[in-house]
């Protein structure tokens, strides 16, 4: 999976599935706390290392995790943790899922 975010802002851009995880995560716990609409989530990218050293025009860096998936009707959902959800942002048809202490857990797309 790539995640491509801006270097400069930590904005997710875009993310691309490459393979498609193995582990299927078919309960996927519903979120609580708030949605917010319309906003762009962010990555904390000044813990990156070498990023001032990189060039402008490709910055990479890689982690690795257990990653899931799960279908139901309408949404499709790529698992970054089994963390609970605390708090959500959305805009348009795709919605990212973030636990308590800020840790991604979920992307989750309408189908």
């Amino acid at each position: 999976m790539e995640i491509k975010v801006d270097p400069e802002t930590g904005a997710l851009v875009g993310l691309t599935v490459i393979d498609l995880p193995t582990t299927v995560d078919s309960a996927a716990p519903e979120t609580s706390g708030r949605t917010e609409e319309a906003v762009v989530p962010t990555l904390d990218v000044a813990l990156w290392p070498h990023r001032d050293q990189l060039a402008t025009d490709r910055r990479v860096a890689r982690a690795e995790c257990d990653l899931g998936h799960g279908r139901s009707p309408g949404r499709f959902a790529l698992v970054f943790s089994a963390e609970p959800s605390s708090r959500r942002t959305r805009c348009g048809g795709t919605t990212v899922e973030l636990s308590a202490n800020g840790e991604l857990t979920r992307v989750i797309a309408n189908i």
